[in-house]
């Protein structure tokens, strides 16, 4: 969890809200962002 949480200090508040959708569908969703979730796709 140490990228993300380098994540979440540059974009605290669009990360939550990312976090937010993508737990509702993380189960359906693919793994492509399992690595660095944030950094990337965010």
């Amino acid at each position: 969890l140490g990228e993300e949480q380098e994540c979440r200090g540059k974009r605290q508040g669009s990360l939550q809200v990312w976090k937010s959708e993508w737990t509702e569908v993380e189960d359906d969703a693919p793994p492509r962002h399992s690595s660095s979730p944030t950094c990337e796709y965010g």
